[in-house]
């Protein structure tokens, strides 16, 4: 790994710090928008990023995906977003359901800005590496301005139990960085 830093050149640097921002970004949208949602709607619309994703690439590239496919698909959003957001009655769209469809729409970009990115990366692993540094950094700078001091809003470490440390560290290597990872490689052969 070490030899691989080797081939960060500013092109990784730009775009894996651009990239982590983007990324910290979408993440406090998306979290925020759970505040004032339920994780059953913020699921259903957060997959909306499957139809944003050809949006974008119609809008920057002019690559226009099978209709035949696509137009059921954007339909069956649009219901599936009109059924889960009728409450009683009366359509029901919270703020928490826009901020979480912001998010799809910065998720949707960043799979479409990887794409572009991916095939011109000397080293996907250290671009990766890059841009989750740079998320961490953006988002505790979020968290600090939001949540003001830091040591006020630390839990007792001491209490939490050591499956909790190990699901925690489970959660930050396999389910972010290495399944980020792994969509950023393969994204240079999509």
């Amino acid at each position: 790994m070490f030899d691989q830093w080797s081939k960060a050149n500013r092109f990784t640097w730009i775009a894996g710090l651009s990239y982590g921002v983007m990324f910290a970004i979408g993440l406090y949208v998306q979290m925020v928008g759970l505040q004032y949602t339920t994780p059953a709607k913020q699921s259903f619309l957060l997959v909306s990023y499957v139809l944003f994703v050809p949006m974008f690439q119609i809008f920057f590239w002019k690559i226009v995906p099978p209709m035949g496919k696509f137009i059921p698909s954007a339909i069956m959003l649009v219901v599936g977003v009109g059924l889960i957001s009728l409450q009683g009655g009366e359509f029901d769209l919270t703020i928490g359901d826009g901020m979480t469809i912001i998010y799809a729409l910065i998720f949707a970009l960043q799979i479409v800005i990887m794409g572009w990115i991916a095939p011109r990366l000397e080293s996907i692993q250290i671009f990766t590496i890059i841009q989750f540094i740079s998320a961490t950094i953006v988002y505790t700078v979020i968290l600090l301005i939001r949540q003001g001091s830091p040591a006020a809003q630390l839990p007792d470490l001491d209490g939490i139990s050591g499956q909790a440390w190990i699901g925690f560290i489970f959660l930050v290597i396999f389910n972010s960085m290495v399944a980020f990872m792994v969509q950023n490689v393969a994204q240079r052969y999509a």
